[in-house]
């Protein structure tokens, strides 16, 4: 029986470390395996990974092409064929509408990070609705030939608006977001645009309150003060 009394390490788990300089019955006496003098046997000595002795290195060697473009624009592709056999949990027959939050679940796509775009690959009998960023014409008509219809979400949008003026929305910002995980990104959308309009968004990036309306005042009782004082 295995108990903590008589537990054991494998065989071979912990290997003793090489003893260098410890006389020459060790085999790695004297000059610890370094051999005789060179830059190799000094301390701190030695050559650069890559270096081939003052010799052009292959990395310089070979030739160049191309360059990597860091602002590429990546995509989440889904397939239509991607969008086939799942089952509404609520329901329990042939889901019939599919979000970007509804890919995450169904772990089609593995995070929302890059606009999903849905490609015409493979084949579908029953209408269905797909919420995305962007399809291509063939896929849309696919869907749309029996019966269903692709949204094309303005998601990427909203983001770029809460990136934007995140400091200035407060409120309007947490209702947006609440509108974003209830799937519902054109009500966010217009959420954050009205807010811009009523605080004046314009104006506060240039550092000065919003512009008062036609006829009132700036401040309260600045028009009282303009006046000039009655004759007693």
């Amino acid at each position: 029986m295995l108990t903590l009394s008589n537990l054991s390490i494998p065989k071979g788990s912990r290997k003793a470390r090489k003893r260098l300089g410890r006389g020459e019955a060790s085999g790695v006496g004297k000059t610890s395996g370094r051999g005789h003098k060179g830059q190799k046997a000094r301390s701190g000595g030695g050559v650069s990974p890559g270096f081939e002795g003052g010799q052009m290195p292959l990395q310089r060697r070979l030739p160049k092409r191309g360059f990597t473009n860091i602002f590429k624009k990546k995509w989440t592709l889904v397939n239509i064929s991607q969008l086939v056999g799942h089952e509404d949990p609520a329901t329990r027959e042939r889901r019939a509408e599919f979000s970007p939050f509804d890919l995450l679940t169904l772990k089609i796509v593995h995070d929302l990070n890059n606009p999903i775009k849905l490609l015409a690959v493979g084949e579908i009998d029953y209408p269905v609705a797909v919420t995305v960023q962007a399809a291509s014409k063939s896929a849309i008509a696919k869907i749309e030939s029996v019966g269903g219809k692709v949204i094309l979400s303005p998601l990427q949008e909203v983001w770029k608006l809460v990136d934007s003026y995140a400091l200035r929305l407060e409120g309007a910002l947490e209702t947006a977001v609440v509108a974003l995980r209830e799937e519902k990104p054109e009500e966010a959308l217009e959420v954050l645009k009205s807010a811009l309009e009523v605080t004046g968004a314009s104006a506060a990036s240039d550092g000065g309150p919003p512009p008062a309306e036609d006829g009132a005042p700036e401040e309260p009782g600045e028009a009282d003060a303009e006046k000039p004082p009655e004759d007693s």
